[in-house]
């Protein structure tokens, strides 16, 4: 049996991942979180912008609600020193 690929919503329960996207404020970590999100992951999101990660955050809920039957995410600004 063929495996569902990446940002495929038909991955039973079980089979669910729990997925960190450092950098998830902005570009591919943005776009890997959305994804991760249509698939029903477990996603921790992590990126040094807070007001942007919480945008994406509040998106990620409202996607894994609407696609992958609920669901939150954990999500942790980053501090990075010099």
């Amino acid at each position: 049996m063929a495996k569902p690929g990446i940002g495929s919503n038909q991955r039973a329960s079980a089979e669910r991942r729990v997925v960190a996207v450092a950098g998830a404020s902005s570009g591919i970590g943005r776009s890997v979180a959305i994804l991760g999100a249509h698939a029903g992951d477990e996603l921790i999101l992590i990126a040094r912008r807070q007001q942007l990660l919480e945008d994406l955050a509040e998106e990620v809920v409202e996607r894994r609600t609407t696609d992958a039957g609920g669901g939150n995410c954990l999500r942790k600004p980053v501090v990075v020193a010099a």
